[in-house]
């Protein structure tokens, strides 16, 4: 059954370093500069967001944790908090400085078909 989420809990969950998570659950990565890229998959990671190139899907951390442990939202928020509980906001949220909002802007024009 779907939980009743406030919109904060909603977008601080969105926010989530998708990296820094993964590192924390023994996912190894591939740096490229700015960007990591997933060693097992095809996906690059920056903050809170994520791009599939050969599937042409991408988004924030709700979706990647959706598609990459194969769970529904409720699931994917819950293990998104159970990580907040055991970190400080400051270790699981990266704040992007007002250079990086347009390629930011790429990465999701990119993601989603039109």
């Amino acid at each position: 059954m779907e939980k009743n989420y406030s919109a904060t809990a909603l977008y601080q969950a969105n926010q989530m370093d998708i990296r820094k998570f993964l590192i924390y659950r023994g996912i190894d990565f591939i740096s490229k500069g700015a960007y990591s890229i997933l060693k097992t998959e095809k996906i690059i990671v920056r903050g809170n967001l994520w791009y599939n190139k050969e599937i042409n899907r991408g988004g924030g951390a709700i979706d990647f944790i959706r598609f990459f442990y194969k769970i529904d939202r409720t699931e994917a928020i819950n293990l998104i908090c159970n990580y907040y509980s055991k970190n400080t906001v400051e270790d699981v949220m990266t704040p992007y400085p007002k250079s990086d909002v347009g390629q930011i802007l790429y990465m999701f024009v990119i993601s989603y078909e039109f």
